[in-house]
């Protein structure tokens, strides 16, 4: 296996575009700007650095293809509880004992539910614990309205999104199904990671086919 968490210096956030995206590597850099909101030189970057690791190979022309995806999907959700995901920690929040959030849509706060929430949609197998918001900003409608409190250690945690393409999900209030695996597996909980595996048969192997 070449690690690429040994010394990975390449953008997690592209590089999820590209897991989420079967196509989007194979698309001129201009396209993949325009899908993703990156810049050219950051589109560069990663692109040069999987190559390197041979996670592409060229075609014919200018033409790409994402080769050995599972391994480097396995690569990303290692390295995401690490290296992304404390930088986008907008805050943690104590809310309500009564499942407040069931009655949120997260798209009126600019936002997606992920982890346990996200994986119970997905699945109906989870009752979720944990409150897990992914959004463009801190919700300060949404905290006053359901009389969320800072809390290091509360039951509420809200992330920036750092991803910019449409979700293919079948519902839009939940972020891709990845980052819902990645979350569920970086709690550790026996539980989250059992749910973890049926998301990962239903919603990413089709991510990882070859071909």
């Amino acid at each position: 296996m070449t690690a690429l968490c040994v010394g990975w210096n390449i953008d997690e956030g592209q590089l999820f575009a590209f897991l989420c995206q079967e196509d989007l590597v194979a698309r001129t850099h201009e396209q993949i700007k325009e899908m993703t909101g990156v810049g050219i030189g950051t589109i560069n970057r990663l692109i040069r650095a999987l190559e390197l690791a041979r996670y592409i190979v060229k075609l014919k022309g200018r033409a790409r293809r994402l080769v050995r995806k599972k391994e480097l999907l396995e690569q990303w959700v290692m390295a995401y509880p690490q290296r992304l995901r404390p930088k986008q920690m907008i805050g943690r929040f104590k809310g309500p004992q009564e499942p407040w959030w069931m009655d949120v849509d997260p798209i009126a706060f600019d936002g997606q539910w992920g982890g346990e929430i996200a994986a119970k949609y997905l699945t109906e197998y989870l009752k979720p614990q944990l409150v897990t918001l992914y959004a463009a900003k801190q919700p300060d409608d949404m905290i006053i309205k359901h009389k969320l409190r800072k809390d290091p250690q509360g039951d509420v945690e809200i992330l920036k999104r750092f991803w910019n393409f449409p979700n293919f999900n079948e519902t839009a209030n939940l972020v891709p199904p990845l980052l819902v695996y990645a979350d569920l597996l970086a709690t550790g909980d026996e539980r989250n990671i059992e749910t973890a595996r049926m998301i990962y048969e239903r919603y990413l192997t089709r991510l990882i086919r070859e071909g």
